[in-house]
């Protein structure tokens, strides 16, 4: 549920006079739009970047998702964009850390996982540590490079295209390349080399494996509420809105 602050103009300026009184309604559409615009340009994605753990990393589409509006020309509402046109919106993911902490949203490479039957539903795919980022935040590219990297080894070794028939007609070429193999959670006692792994998706060359670089889990993920969302709006409506309102006071009466 919404917060709100409310400005009321007798309790915000001491003395106003006739002539500025007169421009209390028209003025404060106007301050509440420089308002909404300094939050969504500037204060909010300020504290994204400083808060969240994608720091300098934030995708624009990220940054940019606040919208604001002005409704009756005397209220200001600042939501988050709730398209769902490039994926995941921003509103879904954005929620824990800037309002609650909880569960994490579930990303598009484990929706996709899940689709291809790589993973069950209540599975998450998690970017491991040992994936060659050394603990960094891992790019988007890497994400879309593992599924084609999994489709490329499927085809290699039990596709039943012609591709996925030549390669294992050339068993020492397949062996002598580098695969993704998605290990699956669950188990059955049976398993055998990289399958006897926990679940996850491995670089695997011959019969070696040369690291994990997703593990999978059935426990859902979980963010941390990194900043007060409420609180920083609040706060900042608190210091800037009545200087805000009061200049556009004056410029209202100087074009009059």
């Amino acid at each position: 549920m919404g917060q709100y602050v409310k400005f009321e103009a007798k309790k915000i300026f001491n003395t106003l006079n006739v002539l500025e009184q007169s421009q209390l309604k028209y003025s404060s559409g106007r301050a509440l739009k420089k308002l909404g615009y300094s939050l969504k340009t500037s204060v909010i994605p300020t504290q994204m970047k400083k808060n969240f753990r994608i720091g300098e990393q934030a995708a624009p589409y990220t940054l940019n998702s606040i919208r604001y509006g002005i409704v009756d020309n005397n209220k200001l509402e600042l939501t988050v964009n709730e398209a769902e046109g490039k994926g995941n919106a921003p509103a879904k993911y954005l929620f824990p850390p800037m309002v609650a902490g909880g569960a994490a949203y579930t990303t598009r490479f484990t929706k996709a996982l899940r689709a291809q039957n790589y993973i069950k539903d209540g599975t998450w795919a998690i970017p491991s540590e040992k994936n060659g980022f050394k603990g960094r935040k891992t790019p988007a590219w890497f994400y879309a490079q593992t599924l084609a990297g999994l489709a490329r080894s499927n085809r290699q070794v039990g596709g039943s295209s012609s591709i996925g028939l030549a390669k294992r007609a050339n068993k020492k070429k397949t062996q002598s390349m580098s695969r993704l193999v998605s290990v699956p959670v669950e188990k059955t006692g049976k398993e055998k080399g990289v399958f006897a792994l926990g679940g996850g998706v491995y670089r695997v060359k011959g019969n070696t494996v040369q690291n994990q670089l997703f593990y999978y889990t059935t426990k859902q993920p979980t963010v941390p509420k990194t900043y007060d969302y409420y609180r920083l709006v609040t706060e900042t409506a608190q210091q800037v809105f009545p200087d805000i309102w009061l200049k556009e006071i004056r410029a209202a009466i100087d074009k009059g």
